[in-house]
């Protein structure tokens, strides 16, 4: 019986290892771990080349996450609608992590997480290694990360004079959102996120005092340089429903027009659903896309409409 039991366990062990081995072996984690180590040199870089206090803070906190997560694979993985299916690019593009909120919408208004990734660019969501999951993957969809920048409603203003006047008169309540958020409101992520414009993506950095620049541009038609500052994204201006917008602002000024600025500039045409982003039940009750559109708002064009005649 001991001799029996013997050969058992160590059947057992022998499987544990192979199996164990194999499982150390998947392909994903060798290549989610050299796209770590990547982020890790490139996060290496910019703490060198910085000498504010702040950023260097934040630089090493982004450092020992990263450290961390490369220690410790695991199968990254969206989980969309229905909980059916699994998109798991981002198993192996970890680099991708956290990029939804750059992303356009889809051209029937869905975000990110509703779609993944191989609803647009191809491929097999569910693999799990490169060849499988590369599979019908379209030549023109693999690119590198678009961050277009946030370039703050003053610069929409040069060409939408009425609109901007219409969204920061007296009564209209959105460019003051920030103003309604009250003691440790103002400082909260999950309200800020609300009552911002860009939190957390090149938009309002709550670290950083209002008067701080983000950055600066010129503008190509004056030459005139004008700095964008954190407290231009106090409150809900155009770009926290439009998107970033640096690339279609540059296809407007070029002659683009819409529908250019939509499909290659990445600016979203606002519909009901990305109000109710925000305009939840709990807090909007009572939001109404049309009352909000004929009382609030008093756009030009109403794109979530016109858009379904291009």
């Amino acid at each position: 019986m001991t001799k029996y039991f013997s050969i058992l366990t160590g059947i057992s062990l022998f499987a544990f290892v192979l199996f164990s081995g194999r499982d150390n072996d998947r392909e994903w984690k060798h290549y989610q771990q050299t796209a770590y180590q990547k982020l890790r040199n490139e996060t290496a870089k910019e703490l060198r080349e910085t000498t504010d206090k702040n950023e260097q803070k934040k630089i090493h906190q982004r450092m020992q996450a990263l450290k961390i997560a490369s220690e410790s694979p695991e199968l990254k993985q969206i989980i969309l609608p229905g909980d059916e299916e699994a998109d798991r690019c981002i198993a192996c593009h970890v680099e991708l992590e956290g990029q939804a909120d750059y992303h356009t919408l889809t051209d029937d208004g869905r975000t990110f997480e509703e779609v993944g990734c191989v609803f647009c660019h191809g491929g097999n969501g569910a693999a799990t290694t490169k060849q499988a999951a590369h599979q019908g993957l379209g030549k023109e969809a693999i690119h590198g990360i678009m961050r277009p920048s946030y370039v703050g409603a003053k610069k929409c203003r040069e060409c939408h004079p009425k609109e901007y006047a219409s969204w920061t008169r007296p009564t209209a309540p959105m460019w003051q959102a920030f103003r309604r958020l009250k003691g440790t409101d103002a400082t909260d992520p999950g309200c800020l996120a609300c009552h911002t414009t860009g939190l957390g993506r090149g938009g309002y950095d709550p670290e950083l005092p209002p008067d701080a620049v983000l950055r600066e541009f010129q503008d190509p038609k004056t030459g005139k340089k004008y700095q964008i500052l954190n407290r231009d994204f106090h409150g809900i201006w155009c770009e926290a429903c439009h998107g970033p917008g640096s690339d279609y602002v540059n296809i407007f000024e070029s002659g683009g027009d819409a529908r250019e600025a939509k499909e290659k500039g990445g600016l979203n045409l606002p519909s009901p659903s990305t109000c109710v982003k925000c305009h939840t039940e709990q807090w909007s009750p009572n939001f109404s896309y049309d009352k909000y559109w004929s009382e609030r708002c008093l756009h030009a064009v109403d794109w979530w409409r016109a858009e379904r005649t291009w």
